[in-house]
């Protein structure tokens, strides 16, 4: 016992517990496409006006982005001018079978203008008004950050391009690389760490909320993307990861 002292040997109990291991990944920050919005051309036509003119700009929802050109864009509003004015003609004489006919005609109308990009409150307001443009306001359907744009001032864009990509930046995707003899130790709902080197000394995490099924054959990784909260705007995407993941590797 005295030698046992004097060597200050510790002991503990023999008992069964779990095994972890830590997997390293690398990846980099995206941002979240379920709470972006990609703005894009209806039709053909030419950028009149610039409102919100550079990446990384913030806007609110409802924000004008730009007033572009179509040539369209005068004959669908004197479309919904008509069909507004004979409807109300057909209200007034109360003939059941002409109005059916005349609010199928609306409401195509109102469909088409639509389609083009034109909000309710853009299709009421000609009502309104009573005159038609061949302009067209572009308005941000919801708050965030302008990550991309694709246009300037007067240039022409081609019906079906992606003018502007909006992204609310409290939420950021991070998406790692595994290798396949690390899938069978992630699962959905996993805790990840990880550090950025913008950001030295600091841990941030986030949760696993998905794994690609497909493996990539040239480096035999899959995706596995990773929700993580960014209310304090210290992350950005584009942002290069060292992560680690701690796993189970035995019951006993």
């Amino acid at each position: 016992k005295r030698a046992r002292k004097l060597a200050e040997v510790q002991t503990s109990k023999v008992v069964r517990r779990a095994a972890f291991i830590e997997l390293n990944l690398t990846g980099k920050i995206d941002y979240d496409e379920t709470k972006s919005a990609n703005i894009v051309a209806h039709f053909s036509g030419r950028v009149e006006k610039l409102f919100a003119n550079y990446t990384g700009m913030y806007v609110e929802k409802g924000t004008h982005l730009a007033e572009i050109f179509g040539p369209d864009l005068y004959i669908n509003q004197r479309e919904i001018l008509i069909a507004h004015s004979s409807l109300l003609n057909a209200e007034q004489e109360k003939v059941i079978e002409v109005k059916n006919k005349l609010l199928k005609t609306y409401n195509s109308v109102m469909s088409k203008m639509r389609v083009l990009g034109f909000t309710k409150e853009q299709i009421q307001k000609v009502i309104d008004r009573g005159t038609v443009s061949d302009t067209l306001v572009l308005y941000t359907p919801i708050s965030g950050t302008i990550i991309n744009k694709n246009i300037v001032q007067g240039q022409y864009f081609e019906k079906g391009q992606d003018l502007f990509i909006i992204s609310n930046l409290n939420d950021l995707w991070l998406n790692l690389d595994a290798y396949e003899l690390d899938l069978p130790f992630l699962k959905y709902g996993q805790k990840v760490i990880f550090e950025v080197d913008a950001v030295p000394g600091k841990k941030f995490e986030g949760k696993i909320i998905f794994i690609e099924p497909i493996l990539n054959k040239e480096t035999r990784t899959s995706n596995v993307r990773v929700v993580i909260d960014n209310s304090e705007r210290v992350l950005k995407p584009g942002m290069f990861v060292k992560a680690t993941v701690s796993v189970q590797v035995g019951e006993k």
